[in-house]
C-alpha cells in the first residue's frame, strides 16, 4: 500500500467515492471520458481549496520586490507578487493580523505605504501542484470536493449527491481542524505601526 502522490491518485480517490471506474492519467485523458471530465475540474478545484484557507503545507515566506513604478494614487508603494501566489497569509509579521494593515491587491501586486522600502516581507498561500506535498487530510478533502463537483456529470444520482455532500462537510472540518493543530492561533502582541496611514498603537 502507498499514499497518494499524484493528481491521478487524488482523482481516483474521488472516483472510488463515486463508485465509478478509475483512470490511468488525469493530465493526459486521451479518449477516456471520465478522465476528460476530471481534467477539466481538477486544477480549478485544487486552487480554490488551497486559496480559501491558510494550509500549513501550502504556506511560503518571501521578500517581494518593490515595483519601480509607484501606484497612480491611493498608496505610495507597490510590491510584485510571486507567480505561484494564491492568497495572502500575513504581511511582515505573522503576529499582526491582516485586518490591521491598510493595503490592497491589484494586478499581481500588493499596494501599501511602506516608506519606499526595497522589499516587503510576506507569507502567502502558494499554488501547490505536487500532490505528494498535500497533507493526508487535505488529500481526502480534495478528493471529496472533486467527487462533489463532478457527481452530477458522472453519476447524476441525487442520493449519491447527498451522501457525498454530507461526507465532504465532515472531511472539510477534519482537514481544517488538523491544520489548526499544526498552526495554532497566534497571540497578537502590541505593535507600533510605522505607516503614516495608521499612526496609532493597537493591540489584540
Amino acid at each position: 500500500m502507498s499514499a497518494s502522490t499524484s493528481s491521478t491518485d487524488i482523482v481516483n480517490l474521488a472516483l472510488d467515492i463515486l463508485k465509478t471506474e478509475n483512470i490511468s492519467d488525469v493530465e493526459m485523458p486521451a479518449d477516456d471520458d471520465i478522465a476528460a471530465v476530471m481534467n477539466r475540474w481538477y486544477d480549478d478545484i485544487r486552487q480554490n481549496a488551497l486559496e480559501g484557507f491558510p494550509w500549513v503545507f501550502a504556506t511560503k515566506r518571501a521578500e517581494l520586490p518593490l515595483n519601480a513604478t509607484a501606484p497612480a494614487f491611493g498608496y505610495d508603494d507597490a510590491y510584485v507578487l510571486p507567480n505561484d501566489y494564491l492568497s495572502l497569509a500575513f504581511i511582515s509579521d505573522e503576529y499582526i493580523p491582516l485586518s490591521q494593515w491598510d493595503y490592497t491587491i491589484e494586478n499581481g501586486q500588493i499596494l501599501i505605504d511602506n516608506g519606499g522600502g526595497a522589499s516587503l516581507e510576506v507569507g502567502y498561500i502558494y499554488d501547490v501542484t505536487n500532490a505528494g506535498k498535500f497533507s493526508p487530510s487535505f488529500k481526502l478533502y480534495l478528493a471529496y470536493l472533486l467527487a462533489y463537483h463532478t457527481v452530477a456529470k458522472l453519476v447524476g444520482n441525487t442520493s449519491v449527491i447527498g451522501r457525498v455532500q454530507k461526507a465532504l462537510q465532515r472531511e472539510e472540518i477534519q482537514a481544517k481542524a488538523k491544520n489548526g493543530r499544526n498552526n495554532p492561533p497566534k497571540g497578537y502582541r502590541r505593535v507600533e505601526m510605522l505607516s503614516a496611514r495608521r499612526g496609532q498603537i493597537w493591540s489584540r
